[in-house]
């Protein structure tokens, strides 16, 4: 009975720890996906704003080339009083006068290039010249508004047979009097075809059934442009050509089927989202990413892209061999403790025994005395080697109850080293600092992500800041990375200057070129590492200089360092994006520069070779 009840306890006991064990890998498991996909989505957002933000600087260049052009205002304001007949001769002065700049603009993605007038009929579409008059006012707001407010407009817009991106602007003449409105326009082809080709990302839209005009349902045209959604019945993809004969597009159906249902609930709220479905040994990943019409901000369209990632799948599997190798291990102490207690009443039951014998000895037969007393010690040491070991197994026990956060620790480290090895960098001596640099890396992409995007929305404040002051913050900012790798930063002049710019922006700039030498720094057996930060001024700026002790940058790629994507690391180890965005917010935020090169330098007696960047700051005026 006695035995039974053991079996039972310890049974319990490796129940207990493997539901445990179970459930702290499935939450682990559960927020690696969820950090995996939110990650997946916010990627997809920065590259269709991306393509977005090229796209509206390319049309604002094509309007003012536009309206400058000589000619161009003296035929519109002649279009305002003429007949039908006069019309179309200055329709085809027009057209021959912008076709030469009409040219390079289709080369670069234009999908429509339009002159519509104030009462909203077409003029001249230099994509299409035999088409105009034709009047526009139930079919596109873009141009009523403009005719109407004389304001540009963008966005998103369904036209008589397709969709497109529409830069809607006002033309006066020079007495500031309104003449019509001038449409510059791109297909979302444009923005698939760029994640396809340059971010290989496949990509389509998906267009509410709603806004798509229903006169172009019998259209060639539109057969040639839609085709059903497989995501959602209430949708029409916009199709490429090569859509049509991409063989992964029979697997994605085949990974929708047991989405549908969350999919329909999702694009009801307005919101990106992905998920992932495992797919022949591959996990992939469909974000959804929400795009707004241009006249009520109404979500009518989606970017939808599929994606391979490995991860997840390393994921699931490192998931399943932390629960195998519990499993095992707890099988194995399982045993330990059984056979540990089973001695311990064996060798209970052997010294009962013995010491009954011992009573019907003759006090008077010392030998046999002292030999029974010596047996009877060694029986005594073998019970309490057994006792040791039972109260091992025991503590053994107790330490399973704890390993909670232990396995937490040791999931997160094995994963995040499989993410090195399958990118070829798992190395003995990084294996620590992995864990590290993967919580660190991915805060600061995403703090890196959220300041582009406000940068290139343009609604940040300039106020008076102390340059010094800044630099501080900067420097305790990054104490801890200076500390963790042994990295010394010297000031080598300071000065109590006044700035009116934007000092968090400069912060991230500041913090840009650190992890640009650190990241090199750290990978260097060197005895001393620095990085040395200086304050000039000139009558008209303020002169911030970094440097450092790390070898400089190979001249093949110095030219190169402030382009967007381009990184000397792996791709799981940057984004490309730092010194892009440091260039970006110095000379398009600041008013100021930047500039990269290599130096040799002398400090305490001892020369030193590295990266030296400097940046120009326009002083108060």
């Amino acid at each position: 009975m006695k035995n039974k009840l053991i079996i039972l306890f310890i049974f319990s006991l490796f129940l207990l720890a493997n539901y445990i064990i179970y459930n702290i890998t499935a939450i682990n498991q559960q927020q690696r996906i969820n950090v995996t996909l939110e990650s997946i989505s916010n990627q997809l957002q920065t590259h269709y704003e991306l393509q977005i933000y090229h796209q509206t600087i390319t049309a604002d260049a094509a309007y003012k080339a536009t309206i400058m052009k000589k000619g161009v205002i003296d035929i519109l304001k002649k279009v305002q009083t003429a007949s039908k007949k006069e019309k179309e001769t200055l329709r085809k002065e027009l057209y021959d006068l912008l076709l030469e700049e009409y040219i390079p603009l289709k080369i670069q993605g234009v999908l429509q290039y339009q002159f519509n007038l104030k009462d909203n009929t077409a003029f001249l579409r230099l994509h299409k010249p035999s088409k105009f008059d034709d009047d526009l006012t139930n079919i596109r707001y873009s141009y009523n508004y403009v005719n109407k407010y004389h304001k540009i407009i963008r966005g998103l817009e369904q036209g008589k047979t397709t969709h497109g991106f529409r830069n809607v602007y006002p033309i006066f003449d020079e007495n500031k009097n309104y003449l019509c409105a001038v449409e510059i326009s791109y297909s979302s082809d444009l923005i698939q075809q760029m994640l396809t080709d340059v971010s290989k990302i496949h990509t389509h839209f998906i267009v509410n059934k709603k806004v798509i005009d229903a006169r172009a349902w019998k259209s060639s045209d539109f057969v040639s442009a839609y085709r059903p959604s497989d995501e959602n019945q209430n949708f029409m993809m916009a199709q490429m050509k090569d859509h049509t004969i991409a063989e992964h597009f029979d697997h994605y159906k085949d990974m929708l089927k047991q989405h549908k249902k969350f999919i329909s609930k999702a694009l009801v709220q307005g919101k990106k989202f992905s998920f992932y479905e495992p797919y022949e040994n591959e996990s992939h990943i469909i974000s959804f990413y929400p795009i707004k019409n241009i006249k009520d901000n109404q979500t009518v369209a989606w970017l939808v892209a599929y994606q391979k990632n490995s991860f997840i799948n390393e994921t699931l599997t490192n998931t399943t061999y932390i629960r195998v190798l519990a499993f095992m291990l707890f099988i194995f102490l399982s045993f330990f403790i059984y056979y540990n207690l089973s001695q311990k009443e064996i060798l209970k039951r052997k010294v009962k025994k013995k010491t009954k014998e011992l009573k019907h000895i003759n006090n008077n037969l010392e030998k046999k005395i002292a030999h029974e007393v010596e047996r009877n010690k060694q029986t005594q040491q073998q019970l309490f080697k057994s006792e040791k070991l039972a109260s091992m197994g025991e503590m053994i026990g107790n330490i399973a109850h704890q390993w909670r956060q232990p396995l937490s620790i040791i999931s997160t480290a094995a994963t995040g080293m499989l993410v090195q090895k399958q990118f070829g960098k798992l190395k003995d001596e990084v294996i620590i600092q992995n864990c590290k640099i993967i919580d660190e890396n991915t805060q600061y992409l995403s703090k890196t992500i959220d300041d582009f995007r406000d940068f290139i929305k343009g609604d940040k404040k300039s106020i008076k800041f102390n340059i010094q002051d800044t630099i501080e913050s900067f420097l305790h900012l990054v104490e801890p990375s200076m500390k963790n790798h042994n990295i010394s930063v010297i000031i080598d002049n300071k000065r109590d200057i006044e700035l009116q710019n934007h000092p968090n922006e400069l912060i991230q700039c500041f913090i840009n070129i650190y992890n640009n030498s650190r990241d090199i720094l750290k990978t260097l057996e060197i005895e001393k590492r620095y990085i040395f930060i200086s304050i000039e001024e000139t009558n008209e700026f303020v002169i911030i200089i970094f440097k450092d002790n790390a070898g400089g940058i190979p001249p093949k790629i110095l030219p190169k360092i402030f382009e967007p994507y381009f990184t000397t690391k792996h791709k799981s180890q940057g984004t490309g994006l730092g010194l892009h965005m440091t260039y970006n917010l110095i000379t398009n935020g600041m008013n100021g520069s930047i500039e990269a090169k290599n130096t040799t330098f002398n400090y305490n007696a001892n020369n030193y070779t590295g990266a030296k960047f400097t940046i120009h700051l326009p002083k108060i005026k």
